[in-house]
């Protein structure tokens, strides 16, 4: 069992723009760029491919191997490196209910990709997915369910009565199933998180068992103080699963750089990682990846990937609890008299990523534990009920990830963004740090014009591997 241990994430946390951007918002084009330079240049064995919530690229895998293939012929998609889509959650996000399906769907088409470059022996590139807002073992078990019935399961069935079957029409589907990783975000789902895991796996023959605890999100909801309680009672709760259940957990926490979204950068690494000595895999988010020096950033992943995973100190669950409702209460009375100064200062932050409101939620007090329905989801003004009017609108720092422009981004080459170029290893500047005309500059064209104007030919890195 070989799991990675940095998770380069699309978090639009980041002041600085990457070297290799055709645009400060990154979009399309640049996001498999971004992908293969963390892979390359940073250290990270993972990246999150996240469909939730903006336009994304479905056919990433063909392309990073199509763009990349002295880098990926040394390094394997899906065995040395891992590509993971996170997933729309049809029980929460309605609009987007259908990307479910057309990710899924797409998943046999990379393995096609990937057998096409590495031969019929080649690992699938995809084979898990994160599921947002679980609140439920249902929720994950439709996603598992789905996949091998509706996806995988057709194959064997006939394309008219009495004729030839899908798979002898248009070639077999794989990989026979998938992980389904549940990311816990709220903090009563949270505090159940060993009961939610131990009823999926019920049944399941696995090597092992993902699980995605939210922090940053979980703060702005909680606050601090709640959001780091919630995530040691639940890393707790998962390893007591673990040795119940005989199955190896393996956490991932979701941490941003500045401190109340968890606090984790080049600088801080070694404390952070100290502190929850039971999680696997840290994600590298975008202010961790482009807003310090490339050099450190490789060293900090390095680390990561060095240190050793040992059990979770004791928690006492009773009195944390206690501590996580009296501390959450205040917050949220505080968050009231501070939103107007939040929104202020919000309007002078830059967008960094093309993506869509992320919409706040929390479990009502008293409410079943089953599937979570319309009722469980509630605006921030709900949530919080002193807010202001218009603190809860679509612009407001407290109802979006970043803030986003209102026209779509394609993402298809040549339509919106041209290509600026990507280099190898001693060619960004020392500090791994450029300004937003850099980019510009190292495709050919004047700072300002748009690296659109230009059209080079599309990226390979020189000196990879």
């Amino acid at each position: 069992m070989d799991i990675t241990r940095c998770m380069s994430t699309q978090h639009p946390d980041n002041a600085s723009v990457p070297f290799f951007a055709s645009s400060p918002v990154l979009a399309g084009e640049d996001e498999i760029r971004e992908a293969y330079y963390c892979y390359s240049h940073l250290g990270c064995d993972e990246q999150m491919w996240d469909v939730e919530g903006k336009e994304i690229d479905p056919h990433v895998v063909k392309k990073l191997l199509t763009f990349y293939p002295e880098f990926f012929r040394k390094h394997i998609l899906g065995r040395d490196l891992r590509l993971t889509v996170r997933v729309p959650n049809p029980s929460v996000e309605r609009a987007e209910a259908k990307i479910l399906l057309e990710t899924l769907e797409s998943i046999p088409r990379s393995f096609d990709a990937a057998r096409a470059f590495y031969g019929d022996d080649a690992p699938p590139p995809i084979f898990e997915v994160i599921l947002p807002m679980t609140t439920s073992a249902r929720c994950l078990n439709r996603v598992y369910s789905f996949y091998q019935d509706f996806i995988i399961g057709r194959q064997h069935r006939p394309v008219l009565d009495g004729d030839i079957t899908v798979a002898e029409w248009i070639g077999d589907f794989g990989p026979a199933r998938i992980n389904v990783i549940p990311l816990f975000e709220d903090i009563p789902t949270m505090l159940r998180a060993g009961e939610i895991l131990a009823d999926f796996l019920d049944g399941k023959e696995v090597e092992y068992q993902r699980v995605f605890l939210a922090r940053s999100d979980t703060a702005m909801n909680y606050g601090l103080a709640a959001a780091a309680l919630a995530n040691k009672i639940a890393l707790q709760q998962l390893y007591e699963t673990g040795e119940r259940t005989g199955v190896p957990i393996c956490p991932i926490i979701g941490m941003g750089s500045a401190p109340f979204r968890g606090g984790l950068s080049p600088r801080t690494v070694e404390r952070v990682s100290g502190e929850y000595p039971s999680v696997v895999t840290f994600t590298i988010q975008s202010a961790f990846k482009f807003d310090n020096p490339a050099p450190d950033v490789n060293r900090a992943c390095d680390f990561l990937k060095r240190r050793t995973v040992s059990p979770p100190p004791p928690v006492d669950e009773e009195r944390a609890r206690a501590l996580i409702e009296n501390y959450s209460a205040a917050y949220r009375r505080r968050i009231v008299e501070i939103a107007p100064f939040i929104n202020a200062a919000a309007r002078f932050v830059p967008a960094r990523r093309a993506q869509a409101p992320h919409r706040s939620f929390r479990i009502r007090p008293g409410a079943g534990r089953g599937e979570p329905s319309a009722g469980h989801f509630f605006h921030l003004r709900a949530v919080f009920p002193g807010l202001p009017a218009g603190a809860d609108r679509a612009g407001s720092p407290l109802r979006r990830r970043s803030r986003v422009p209102g026209a779509g981004v394609s993402v298809f080459p040549g339509k919106a963004h041209g290509r600026a170029l990507l280099y190898g290893p001693g060619e960004p500047p020392a500090d791994g740090r450029t300004s937003e005309g850099s980019a510009e500059r190292r495709a050919g064209v004047e700072p300002g014009r748009g690296a659109h104007a230009a059209r080079p030919p599309v990226p390979r890195m020189r000196g990879c591997g």
